[in-house]
């Protein structure tokens, strides 16, 4: 069983949906070629408008995990992150 695959079953689990309820989100990272890459991931996942530059969007980022609790699961985040 993979990393992704295992995440994926903890998603999945009865105690996460009742921890997080719809605040769960999986993004998959193998095609995200750079680091502002996975930020628009993030927004996208997140719902939030995505600003053009890297330090604007990390900060909408930022501000929305602030409003309640989240669960992120970046499956294969190292790929944009080398």
């Amino acid at each position: 069983m993979g990393k992704g695959t295992l995440g994926l079953a903890v998603l999945a689990t009865k105690a996460v949906k009742l921890a997080f309820g719809d605040s769960v989100f999986y993004i998959r990272c193998d095609d995200l070629g750079n680091y502002h890459a996975l930020l628009r991931a993030i927004a996208l996942s997140f719902e939030i408008a995505a600003p053009d530059t890297v330090a604007a969007l990390a900060g909408s980022i930022l501000s929305a995990v602030k409003k309640e609790p989240i669960l992120l699961f970046l499956d294969n985040a190292e790929v944009p992150l080398t």
